[in-house]
């Protein structure tokens, strides 16, 4: 919370969702106790893998004293700023909706077969004015990325270096199409400042 900056209300758009959109709310309801700063979670589900919100209109799903976590849902591609816009809900007193971050898990952006899937997703994002998070499977998958954004022209304005992340999924998988490569969820992580 601290490299991305969140207020007391955080509204965060997870872009690509995939598998974090199908999580029970109670795993999301940790973010309540490891960011105690932020009182206020709206996260924000969008992708073309997203399954259609199972939880009604956005409300909250989670309290745990004065705090709460909402959670919407979208099944469609971010092209546009707007694509990470959060409908509003009954509990919000946010009338836009506007991410204050981004968060991308493991998006592989610089993979050969998703590269031009994800350019007008990163255009948004960096369009958003909002700090990023990205995550990466593995050294390697990190390595391809960065250098994918810098071919964009979009430069390292690390808030975060990357660095491995504590919370890393401890399951290790031999990566399809190179099975010396091996990867695990969230490997890496590193804040980018829009």
């Amino acid at each position: 919370a601290a490299a991305l900056g969140l207020g007391e209300t955080a509204t965060v758009a997870v872009v690509g969702a995939r598998g974090e959109a199908s999580m029970p709310s109670s795993g999301w309801a940790e973010l309540l106790l490891a960011a105690p700063d932020v009182r206020r979670w709206r996260l924000h589900f969008v992708g073309p893998e997203v399954r259609p919100d199972r939880r009604g209109a956005g409300g909250v799903v989670a309290r745990r004293g004065p705090r709460s976590l909402a959670i919407t849902a979208a099944k469609s591609m971010v092209a546009t700023v707007a694509d990470l816009r959060r409908p509003a809900d009954d509990d919000d007193d946010v009338s836009d909706g506007a991410p204050d971050a981004v968060v991308l898990f493991n998006p592989g952006y610089g993979h050969h077969s998703l590269k031009a899937g994800w350019a007008a997703a990163l255009d948004a994002v960096a369009a958003s004015r909002a700090p990023a998070l990205f995550t990466a499977h593995s050294a390697a998958d990190l390595d391809r990325d960065l250098a994918a954004l810098d071919a964009r022209g979009r430069g390292r304005a690390f808030l975060a270096a990357p660095a491995l992340n504590p919370f890393r999924s401890r399951k290790v998988l031999a990566d399809p199409e190179d099975r010396s490569h091996l990867t695990c969820a969230n490997y890496a992580a590193y804040v980018l400042r829009s």
